[in-house]
């Protein structure tokens, strides 16, 4: 079994700092527009939701991993799980859309989505591993009947 955790880089800090800057003015914003927010009780829910909301998104972001198992990938990012057998992987390509797709759990504007059959559908799945190289050869061994559609996308 390889491991692989979810490479860090600015696109991703500056990513995540917007995130946390978004969801902070959401939450201060009821309490500037209607006067009903100013009582205990709504400050002390909104905020438990606010809370939960923020715990889960740094649960989520830093604690991104790729395991490469006997017969599938597993990718982990929190509460977010993914268990991909390597039959069922039909292309494999670099990309720089980070934004848009079926699972999306990256950490860092190289990206690579895998493209599997799931159910009969076809379905993606976007990862950044801090090691690329080699775990695209580790999926490209695992997975030989797999189009590779690999280049060098670096954002850094």
């Amino acid at each position: 079994m390889m491991t692989f955790k979810g490479e860090k880089d600015r696109f991703f800090a500056v990513y995540v700092a917007k995130s946390f800057f978004l969801i902070t003015c959401f939450w201060l914003l009821p309490f500037f527009v209607h006067e009903y927010t100013h009582n205990l009780i709504f400050a002390g829910i909104w905020s438990f939701i606010y809370f939960y909301l923020l715990f889960t998104s740094i649960l989520i972001i830093f604690n991104v991993k790729y395991e490469f198992e006997k017969d599938h990938l597993y990718a982990q990012g929190g509460t977010f799980k993914r268990r991909i057998p390597y039959e069922s992987i039909y292309r494999i390509r670099t990309t720089a859309d980070v934004y848009f797709g079926d699972d999306i759990l990256l950490t860092s504007g190289n990206a690579i989505e895998i493209f599997f059959y799931k159910n009969g559908r076809e379905k993606s799945l976007k990862v950044s591993p801090d090691d690329r190289e080699t775990f695209i050869s580790i999926l490209g061994g695992s997975c030989p009947q797999a189009d590779m559609d690999v280049y060098d996308i670096s954002y850094n």
